[in-house]
């Protein structure tokens, strides 16, 4: 199996009669993505539905997770951990987390189109700088009034200065 360390967050997910779990792994080059298991159990045993991770190649990406839309067509949607920060011109800071979301083929195998950008991190006034901006564990839920909610993690500024994790929602 390609990833060699890092082995962290976990998600699974029931789709299509089998379980698949989604996490996050290092190989040896020290690139760090995502990849599928599966297993007919959800105690498993679970295997590698390939074996490369199913985030673009060669990104940092990491925590990843899975939606399935009202076309019942699947996507990813993970953090990355972009090689070169940018600049965010209303802040005025470096940003190197943002959240993406990508199409994925219907049997979870492969990218069927590029990544989408969401948002980065130093878009939500509620997110401190922590050395840098920070964007971890997306979860997705449809809400009964139709709306589309991402819980997701950062850092905010706590009642004694520091920096203390914590969990928002972006609402679509």
């Amino acid at each position: 199996f390609w990833g060699k360390a890092d082995f962290w967050a976990p998600d699974l997910y029931y789709y299509e009669g089998k379980y698949y779990m989604f996490a996050t792994f290092s190989g040896t080059d020290g690139i760090r993505g995502a990849s599928v298991l599966i297993s007919d159990k959800p105690e498993g045993p679970f295997i590698p539905l390939v074996n490369r991770p199913i985030t673009p190649n060669g990104w940092q990406a990491l925590d990843a997770a899975l939606f399935v839309d009202e076309n019942k067509d699947p996507w990813i949607v993970f953090s990355h951990e972009c090689e070169t920060p940018f600049i965010d011109e209303a802040r005025m800071v470096l940003v190197c987390k943002k959240m993406f979301a990508q199409k994925l083929t219907k049997d979870l195998k492969e990218a069927a189109e590029e990544p989408v950008t969401l948002f980065a991190a130093s878009e939500a006034p509620w997110v401190i700088r922590n050395s840098y901006y920070v964007s971890d564990a997306p979860f997705l839920y449809r809400a009964n009034n139709g709306e589309l909610l991402m819980l997701w993690s950062s850092f905010l500024l706590g009642k004694d200065g520091n920096g203390q994790y914590a969990i928002g929602v972006a609402r679509s």
